[in-house]
Formats: C-alpha cells, sequence, structure tokens
C-alpha cells in the first residue's frame, strides 16, 4: 500500500478537501464492480461523480464510449450512464418497457478540469420530463430522447453487477471501459438528490463539492478511494464493498476537484483521435508528436518529471512552449518559440531553442539518456531559466540556469513534449511518482515547497508542482469587473425599462441587438450617458439624449428611435468597470480630457483633444497597453486598433474596427512607437490626432485570471487538429480577427452559448449591423482557454488570428466546460 502525501492545506476554514481521485486507463480495461444482496429501490436513485476526462473520451465514435456506471440482468435488461461522442447518455433498458435513452444537447470535451455529474432516475414522477434527470457543474441538462413511460424498474440498484467505470453489453465482455479519473462516487438508493446535496455555488462562479450528510440507502455506496490497496471500499457506512479488476495502488491520485493537477492536453496535440497516443490520465506519451500540457505559468519556480519509458536513437524532445504555440503544425518553422531537450542525439543530450520557428542556438551534445531514466525539470519563469537533470544529477553545466530569454513571447510558458516513432515517456507533475507503476517509491514521496505533489526526486526549494493551489491567487473576481447581460425589448416608441443583474455600475457598455439589423452602440461614462459611437461605421458620435442611463446595477433603456429598446427585440450588452468619470492624467505630452482607469483589471477610457502632431497620451494603467482603440468623435474617420500581437512589429501597423480589411503599416498611426507603462503614442492620422478634434481611447492590457490580449496562429485544419488557444481562464467573451483582409471581427461570448456543442456558437461581429447569426463553425469553451474545431477563414486559416478576451472563471478555480 502505498501512502500519498495529501497537502492538505485548506484555502478557508469552510472548503471541503477531496484527498483522492482514481486514475481509470481505458487501454488496461481498469473497473470496479459488485453485485447486491438484494434489490432495493429500482425506480428512485441518485448517482454523483467527480469526473475529469481522459484522451479517449474526446474520440468521436465507439472508440470513444466510456462508462462510468452500469449495470447487467440480461442482454435486453441493462443501464449505462456513459459518455458517447463527447455527450452524456442515460441509458435503461428494461423487460416489459420501452428503452429509456436520455442523450445531453451539450457537448463535454475538456480534459483540463473536473466536471461535477449527478443522473438521478425518478420513475414514478408525476412529470414525465423530470424521470430522467442529468446535471453538469449543478446546472440541469437539455436532454434529447423519449420520456420514461412511468413505474420502469432500472437495472441499477438491483441484485445485478454494478460497475464502475465500465459496462457489459452481454454479461460476459466487459467494454466502454473509462478513461480518465473519478472521485467522490455515490449512489443514493431510494432518494432523488439535487446537486445542492453535493456541491455549492463559488466566489468566482465555480461549482465547488461540500460533504454528503445524507443516507445513502440499501444499496448505496460511496467511493473515496483513501485506501490504495482496496480502492473498491464503500465508506457510506453499509458494505457494498467493489472488486478490483486492473486497478493498482499507484491508480490513487493526488489529483482532484480541490487541487487540479497539471497533465498533457488532448485537445492541444496532434492526431488527437488517435486513443493510442496519451494514456493514463493523459501522462503516458505513447507515439505521440507533439502535445502542450494543460497549464501554463507566467511568473514562479516549477518543477516536473518525465520518465524516458521507451526510446531509440534521435527525435524526440520535451522542454517549454510559448502559449498559442501551434504544435498541430509538423514543422518546426512554423512552431512559433520554444525551448527543448532533444535526446539522445547521436552525440548525446542537446538543448534547442526556436524564435518565431527558426533555431536560434542552444547547446552541443552534452550527456545521454536511457530508457528508465528520469528527466526533472526546473524552470525560473522570473528570471526565464531551465535546468534538466537526469537521475537528480546535472547533465552538464550548459544546462543548469540556461537563459531561454531570447525565445520571443515566452513570458508565459508551458510544459510540452514530441515523442514520436514508436517512443514513449511519462509525466509526473506530482501525481504520480510510480510513473503508472513503471517505478517503485523514490525520495520518500517527495512534495514541493508547499506540501503538494508525490514527486520522484525532490523539488530543489521554492520549486512547485504544477497544481491549482500553486497558481497565484488571481488580482480580480472577473464578475466584478466584466459580465454580459441579456434583455428583451419592451418598448414601442417611447418605452423604458431598467437593466440589472451586471453586478456593479458599467462604465462602458457595448450593446447590439441581437434581433434586429441595429447599430452597435457604444457608451461610456466619461463622454457620458447622452452619445454613442457605432463601431460598424466610422461616423462622429451620435446624440441620444434620454436614451441611456447608467444604474448602480446595470443601465436603463429608453427607445427613442435609436432601437435601444424595441420590443420584442433581443439585445447583449457587454459591460466594463473602469473608474467613474475619471480626471485628467497627464503623463503624455496631451493632458487627456478625463482618464477612468481600473488599475487592477487593466482597463481604462480616456478622452482628449488632438493636436495635429505626433504626441503621446496617458492612459492611467500601470503597465502597457496590449490592445488600443481610437475613435475620432467629431469626424468619420475610422475605428483605428493598435494590437500588440497583430505584427512582429505591431506599432507600425494598425487594424480597423469598422470593416473587415487586412492590417496596414503607416507611421500616421502610432507614430512607429510601442505603448509603454505610462502613455501611447499616436501620429498624424486623421483616425487618432486631428488638431482641436476630440477623440476617446479604450486601452487594455492582460491580466492573469481575468483577460488575455493575443494571438493565435491558424493551421487551416478542421475539428480536433485545430488549434487551442490557452487563456489561463474559462472565457467570458472573446472578439477575434484575422490579420488579412475580409475576416470578420468575431464577438461571441458565454451567456448567450451557455453549453460547448457543434455548430451552436451566436456571432456578432463588430464591424456589422447585422442580427446575430448561427455559424456553420465552432468554437468551445474551456477551463484553460477556447479550442477552435472548424477551418473557416475567420477563425482558422493559415493566418494570425488577433483576440481580446474576458474571463468567467479564472483556472485555478474552473470546472472543466
Amino acid at each position: 500500500m502505498s501512502v500519498l502525501n495529501t497537502g492538505l492545506a485548506k484555502t478557508s476554514a469552510e472548503d471541503y478537501e477531496i484527498d483522492y481521485s482514481c486514475r481509470f486507463d481505458n487501454d488496461d480495461g481498469d473497473y470496479l464492480s459488485k453485485t447486491p444482496a438484494a434489490a432495493g429501490n429500482r425506480r428512485l436513485w441518485t448517482f454523483s461523480c467527480w469526473a475529469k476526462l481522459g484522451g479517449t473520451v474526446l474520440v468521436s465514435g465507439t472508440d470513444g464510449y466510456c462508462a462510468l456506471f452500469g449495470s447487467y440482468e440480461s442482454s435486453t435488461i441493462r443501464d449505462t450512464l456513459r459518455f458517447k461522442n463527447q455527450q452524456l447518455v442515460f441509458q435503461v433498458m428494461g423487460s416489459g418497457f420501452t428503452t429509456v435513452t436520455k442523450t445531453t444537447d451539450a457537448l463535454f470535451r475538456d480534459p483540463s478540469a473536473w466536471y461535477h455529474i449527478v443522473a438521478v432516475w425518478d420513475s414514478e414522477n408525476g412529470t414525465a420530463g423530470d424521470r430522467v434527470k442529468i446535471y453538469v457543474n449543478g446546472v440541469q441538462q437539455t436532454l434529447t430522447g423519449d420520456d420514461a413511460a412511468g413505474d420502469e424498474d432500472s437495472t441499477f440498484a438491483n441484485d445485478e453487477i454494478h460497475y464502475v467505470g465500465a459496462k457489459t453489453a452481454d454479461g460476459s465482455s466487459v467494454d466502454n471501459y473509462w478513461d480518465g479519473y473519478m472521485a467522490e462516487v455515490h449512489f443514493i438508493d431510494g432518494t432523488a438528490k439535487t446537486p445542492a446535496d453535493f456541491g455549492k455555488s463559488g466566489t468566482y462562479g465555480e461549482w465547488k463539492p461540500i460533504k454528503y450528510t445524507g443516507s445513502h440507502g440499501t444499496n448505496g455506496f460511496y467511493l473515496d478511494f483513501a485506501d490504495s490497496a482496496a480502492l473498491g471500499d464503500d465508506e457510506s457506512g453499509n458494505t457494498n464493498d467493489f472488486a478490483v479488476t486492473n486497478l493498482d495502488a499507484y491508480d490513487q491520485m493526488l489529483d482532484t476537484p480541490t487541487n487540479n493537477f497539471c497533465v498533457m492536453n488532448p485537445n492541444d496535440m496532434m492526431a488527437p483521435n488517435d486513443t493510442l497516443k496519451i494514456l493514463q490520465g493523459n501522462l503516458f506519451l505513447n507515439d505521440c508528436d507533439r502535445c502542450n500540457a494543460t497549464m501554463a505559468v507566467s511568473s514562479g519556480k516549477w518543477y516536473w518529471e518525465f520518465r524516458m519509458h521507451h526510446q531509440h536513437h534521435g527525435g524526440q524532445s520535451i522542454g517549454i512552449n510559448e502559449i498559442g504555440n501551434n504544435i498541430q503544425v509538423a514543422n518546426w518553422a512554423n512552431n512559433g518559440n520554444s525551448f527543448d531537450i532533444g535526446h539522445p542525439a547521436s552525440g548525446g543530450v542537446t538543448g534547442s531553442m526556436y524564435v518565431d520557428g527558426t533555431g536560434t542556438g542552444g547547446t552541443g551534445a552534452v550527456g545521454s539518456v536511457a530508457s528508465g531514466q528520469i528527466l526533472g525539470f526546473m524552470v525560473d519563469v522570473d528570471a526565464q531559466t531551465i535546468t534538466v537533470h537526469v537521475d537528480d544529477t546535472e547533465i552538464d553545466s550548459s544546462l543548469t540556469d540556461y537563459d531561454y530569454s531570447a525565445c520571443d513571447n515566452m513570458e508565459t510558458i508551458t510544459p510540452n513534449a514530441s515523442i514520436p516513432g514508436g517512443r514513449q515517456a511519462i509525466a509526473n507533475f506530482g501525481q504520480d511518482s510510480s510513473f503508472a507503476g513503471a517505478e517503485t517509491s523514490g525520495s520518500a514521496n517527495a512534495t514541493d515547497s508547499n506540501g503538494y505533489g508525490d514527486f520522484y526526486y525532490e523539488p530543489p526549494a521554492d520549486y512547485l508542482a504544477l497544481c491549482t493551489k500553486n497558481l497565484p491567487d488571481v488580482a480580480v473576481t472577473p464578475s466584478e469587473h466584466f459580465n454580459t447581460v441579456l434583455y428583451t425589448g419592451d418598448g414601442s416608441g417611447s418605452g423604458s425599462q431598467a437593466i440589472t443583474g451586471v453586478g456593479f455600475q458599467p462604465d462602458f457598455v457595448w450593446l447590439k441587438s441581437r434581433s434586429q439589423n441595429w447599430s452597435h452602440s457604444l457608451i461610456n461614462a466619461i463622454v457620458g450617458e447622452d452619445y454613442r459611437l457605432r463601431s460598424q461605421i466610422s461616423d462622429a458620435e451620435q446624440d441620444i439624449t434620454g436614451q441611456f442611463a447608467f444604474g448602480a446595477d446595470g443601465f436603463t433603456v429608453t427607445d427613442g428611435g435609436n432601437s435601444l429598446n424595441n420590443s420584442p427585440n433581443t439585445y447583449v450588452a457587454w459591460n466594463w468597470l473602469a473608474n467613474g468619470s475619471g480626471s485628467s492624467n497627464t503623463d503624455g505630452s496631451i493632458n487627456t480630457t478625463s482618464t477612468s482607469a481600473n488599475v487592477d483589471a487593466g482597463f481604462s477610457i480616456s478622452t482628449y483633444t488632438g493636436t495635429g502632431s505626433n504626441a503621446t497620451v496617458g492612459h492611467g494603467l500601470s503597465k502597457a497597453p496590449e490592445m488600443v482603440i481610437v475613435k475620432n468623435r467629431d469626424q468619420g474617420d475610422g475605428w483605428l486598433v493598435y494590437h500588440s500581437r497583430n505584427t512582429t512589429a505591431p506599432e507600425t501597423d494598425r487594424l480597423l474596427l469598422h470593416t473587415t480589411g487586412a492590417t496596414d503599416d503607416s507611421d500616421t498611426y502610432w507614430n512607429d512607437t510601442a505603448p509603454t507603462a505610462d502613455v501611447f503614442s499616436i501620429g498624424t492620422s486623421d483616425g487618432c490626432n486631428v488638431n482641436n478634434e476630440d477623440f476617446v481611447a479604450y486601452c487594455f492590457h492582460s491580466v492573469e485570471g481575468y483577460s488575455r490580449v493575443g494571438s493565435y496562429k491558424g493551421n487551416g485544419l478542421d475539428d480536433d487538429e485545430a488549434p487551442f488557444v490557452y487563456l489561463g481562464f474559462e472565457p467570458a467573451f472573446i472578439m477575434i480577427k484575422s490579420n488579412q483582409a475580409s475576416r470578420e471581427w468575431n464577438m461571441i461570448d458565454s451567456v448567450r452559448n451557455p453549453t460547448n456543442g457543434e455548430s451552436n456558437r451566436y456571432y456578432l461581429y463588430a464591424e456589422s449591423d447585422g442580427d446575430e447569426s448561427t455559424r456553420t463553425y465552432d468554437i468551445d469553451f474551456l477551463s484553460n482557454g477556447f479550442k477552435v474545431n472548424d477551418d473557416q477563414d475567420d477563425i482558422n486559416d493559415e493566418e494570425t488570428y488577433v483576440y481580446l478576451a474576458f474571463a468567467k472563471t479564472p483556472f485555478k478555480h474552473a470546472n472543466a466546460r
């Protein structure tokens, strides 16, 4: 029996900590089984578990069918709760009634964090639609399929065989093995429970576990996986222990819903549909050509290990990537910025550095690594150095504190590996020092300096495991600084209504009719609520006196001809907090009329009067803005956009918010000068600086866990091989634009699009007054970023795409989505 350090530090006195999970591997055929001695309540029960997806669950087709719970009486009488084509499917097949199959509309393909899943069977319920319920992260799911006719007996809770992590269709061959992790598995016999019995909402909008305190009923059970020698032990007070098949003590894991560990990311790898590429809870890379991890960091010191399970001459590398590095592209020339340890080269281990896909140096041959040896990686992100050990010993001084700062845009890094050609490697980010049983325990199950993790070798002082308890606290609570609200107009020419639920008094509201071809309305507290600008046209600001007013929890709209409250049309409003009406900023050569700066959230609004000569304008933030949007309020001179990831020299270029046009180069926009921590620069373009004319500027910079101004490289590939973009949070809002011509400014959010699924994204476009459209292409919002699932030009051609994103929940606290 292994004894693992639990890292039991509490985040607050009331937090409920889950210490262990169990890892199930589809390829190994892991599962638990039990036959109750007598039947329980076959018409009323609840199943609850926390689950983290392995790569197999993301595969379409029968290879990706993975069961959480199954039971069997005969080939025509059996039940299953499983993932099928990335949807949750609940099926009851009984004697004398039509099979009940209920399927979620939502797709679930987020392997980076944990889902809480509750399924309820209540066949005697008087409301047909309530006889089967599935909840995910506290939210009841929309289900398709015929309702149960009523009074049917399920096989669950019967005196027949039950499975956790598998099912059987014929009573002899077990299949649909679970792939990934499970924690806190409850079966409640005889009671319909709700998610509130197992979890609650947290500060950041997350769903978090609480201790279940109710009864489990006759055939109920509770699996907490606390005894690694008996992973099937029932801790409910009953004696419903499960037999273990193919699970070992090392499958007890520290990766849990209350301390989520980094794994390799099936959404961010080549050929993700091949189930043999990534195994053992997304830690074992098997002939896997380029894969990034699920966590990225922009500060601090971090430690992880890789065991070289099977290797031969040349062709493999392990190291770090910049976030957004397009690892799907099969050649380094398009592979962004990275530092990699290649081994075993003809002369031994080498270190290689790539800047914008071009090799720029590194180390010569300095040593060797054999199958079975363990690489230890120590990365100091602040110093931008990396140290690599083999079996806890320095390979060579050239790989100690190696300076990778020449790698451009490596401020935020993620572990990566390329293990092709039949080679194998197993990662340990602190959840498994046995490397899936390949090793016995190492240095007394070594923890990091905070007491977290289970490493083979002891991490150096102050180097930490990549887990959510070690991620930095977020500076802001996202919902207090950005929010999206929907409303339906109730006026007809003069109607007025208060729109609430924003959570704060906004200083900038961008609203748009979803159902009509009406203008965007951009209104801010500095210019005042009587004026709006329209992003789809270059016109001067428009007087809307009496039609809009800011409020303590939102705003009030009155339809006076500008279609802000026309019945029965639907609207979306995106809301940002700045700092009220602000005051003049004198940091630049032009004193602003007023600057309203939310320093913590990296957002400011400034108004200024142009001079017609090259100038600087103070923005009021604590660091250089990465995106600046400027508009002449007095004339129809268009919307200028500076974006720090637009080109390799973004200070020389601009995009236009009101058109689909490509980026353009001229020193008249930003005076070919990048913004600083105090000011942004403007040239002599009419769009940003005309003598005695008035302008407004919106400035943004990234704030960890709350916002990101970034870019990604499209690859023109479809579905699973399209890019994944790491944000460090579950997004609430994203605006995306290619720097090429004829590409839309795509605006999507999590309120209009609350679930992931094929072809269900509702888009509006900053440069168009068109009504909302449901596009055939698709983007998933995930716990740590977003995944493009299509090759459409607007989001994924072989081009650079810039984006502005805001968080719903920081990744430190996020559920899988």
